[in-house]
């Protein structure tokens, strides 16, 4: 514990204080346990960080994927085939966040077959792990195909459109590429 607070402040050269520093400790300490207590006995897991290299039209895709099993459903009976990706965030994603997530998409075309797709939210201010899960349906990887193709195609003609800087996750406190 001391030894996790020493070194966070140095890796951060000071930049956070020690209290920050603990409170985020102790934050995820909280989320690890509702975790563990409430989430982890609907999950069955056959696979964690599975890696998968796809080709997507004449585009290599290489990724991994957070959790891949099987997971109870709403009515807590019944295990369904799921790929999940673990997210620590700000309030807990929804379905409409999940439909319209690219990384989702992908994540259905490497693993074909699989019925549902979905988060698993560790939601940092309230300290909650919610999942959240949607049906995979082939629509949603032809559309992440489509993605895929269209930004291939800008690069190889060196197009890259402006984007937004508010919309970037990027900044300098925490992007080495700011």
């Amino acid at each position: 514990n001391e030894e996790w607070l020493d070194r966070g402040k140095r890796e951060m050269d000071g930049k956070i204080s020690r209290s920050v520093h603990q409170e985020v400790q102790e934050r995820g300490e909280d989320l690890v346990i509702n975790y563990l207590d409430g989430m982890a006995p609907t999950l069955q897991p056959t696979s964690a960080e599975k890696k998968f290299e796809i080709m997507v039209g004449d585009v290599p895709v290489l990724g991994f994927i957070d959790y891949v099993g099987f997971s109870k459903d709403e009515s807590g009976r019944n295990m369904k085939d799921v790929v999940l990706d673990y997210k620590v965030v700000g309030r807990a994603k929804s379905e409409k966040d999940a439909k319209n997530e690219l990384q989702l998409g992908v994540y259905g075309l490497a693993t074909a077959g699989t019925k549902k797709v979905g988060y698993v939210s560790l939601v940092k201010k309230n300290k909650k792990v919610q999942k959240v899960q949607i049906p995979y349906v082939k629509k949603r990887g032809a559309w992440a195909a489509e993605v895929i193709g269209s930004v291939a195609e800008g690069i190889r003609k060196c197009s890259l459109p402006l984007t937004n800087p508010n919309d970037w996750a990027c900044s300098d406190r925490f992007c080495g590429f700011w």
